[in-house]
C-alpha cells in the first residue's frame, strides 16, 4: 500500500513538471490541458495467488454432522479395548500367580508344605491330574531304590569342560549337582510312567501314538543299516537353507508329531 502512494506521488510529480515546462516556452503556443489519473488507478486489486477470506477460515471438526457420532465410537471402542486389555492380563496374572505356586508346591520339602492352602483357589480337573502326576515323580519314588549317575559319566562330562573354568570349585560343584538332581528326576519319572502305563497320563505329556509311530514300533532293526546311511548323507548334503529342510520339518509336525 505504501508503494504504491509512492508512486503514485511520483507520477503527478513528474506531470506537474512535465507541464511547467511546456506552459514556460513562449515560442509554443500550446495550452496543455489538465491531466488526471485514470479512474481505476486508486483499484485495489487482489493478488492472484490468495485466496478469498471466507475460504480461509478454520473448519472446525465439530461443525462436521458425524462428528459427535464419530466422537462417541471411538470413546466406547477406547473403554472396550481397556477393558478386554484389563481382563486379560488380570487373567494371565492369575494364571501365572497359579503356576508359580503349583512349581513351588511340587518342589517344596515336607516342612514347606504344611501351609495353609485357604488362599488356593481350586485347580481344574486336568490341573489336579497333572499335579497328581509330578507329585508321584516327587515323593512316590524312594531315592533309595533309583541307582545314581555313573562315576564314568561325569568324567567324560569333566573332559568337555575347559582347564581355565575348573577354578571355580563352587560353581563347579553346584553344577553337578544339578546334574545328579536332573539324572534323579529323570529316572524317577521313567519308573513312574512305566507303572503308570495309563492313556491319561500319556496325553496329560503330550505323547500322542500315531499309526506313523506304531509303524516305526513294528519295523524293528531291519532298516537300522539304511536308515543310518541315509542319516549320514543327509548330514553331509542337506544344509539348513536348503527349502527341503522347511518340507521335512512341514512333514514330520504333520504326521509324526
Amino acid at each position: 500500500m505504501a508503494n504504491r502512494d509512492l508512486e503514485r506521488e511520483r507520477l503527478i510529480k513528474k506531470i506537474t513538471e512535465k507541464r511547467a515546462k511546456l506552459e514556460a516556452r513562449g515560442d509554443l503556443n500550446i495550452k496543455v490541458p489538465r491531466l488526471t489519473l485514470p479512474s481505476d488507478y486508486n483499484i485495489h486489486d487482489r493478488s492472484l495467488f490468495s485466496l478469498p477470506p471466507e475460504l480461509l477460515k478454520p473448519i472446525l471438526a465439530s461443525a462436521h454432522p458425524k462428528y459427535r457420532r464419530q466422537l462417541a465410537d471411538d470413546k466406547k471402542k477406547a473403554a472396550e479395548h481397556k477393558v478386554k486389555l484389563q481382563s486379560y492380563t488380570a487373567l494371565r496374572k492369575q494364571r501365572e500367580e497359579y503356576r508359580s505356586r503349583l512349581v513351588k508346591l511340587i518342589v517344596a520339602t515336607d516342612d514347606e508344605r504344611d501351609m495353609d492352602t485357604d488362599e488356593y483357589y481350586t485347580p481344574t480337573a486336568s490341573e489336579k491330574e497333572l499335579l497328581r502326576y509330578y507329585y508321584y515323580i516327587k515323593n512316590g519314588v524312594d531315592t533309595v531304590h533309583v541307582a545314581p549317575i555313573d562315576e564314568k559319566v561325569l568324567v567324560r562330562v569333566f573332559t568337555l569342560i575347559p582347564k581355565k573354568l575348573m577354578k571355580f570349585e563352587a560353581t563347579l560343584a553346584a553344577s553337578v549337582q544339578d546334574v545328579k538332581d536332573d539324572f534323579m528326576m529323570a529316572i524317577k519319572k521313567a519308573i513312574v510312567d512305566f507303572v503308570l502305563q495309563d492313556p491319561n497320563f500319556i496325553n496329560a505329556v503330550g505323547e500322542d501314538l500315531t499309526k506313523e509311530k506304531i509303524e516305526l514300533k513294528q519295523i524293528g532293526n531291519k532298516y537300522r543299516a539304511s536308515i543310518h546311511s541315509a542319516k549320514l548323507k543327509i548330514t553331509r548334503n542337506l544344509h539348513a537353507i536348503n527349502p527341503c529342510v522347511a518340507g521335512i520339518m512341514d512333514i514330520w509336525e504333520k504326521e509324526y508329531m
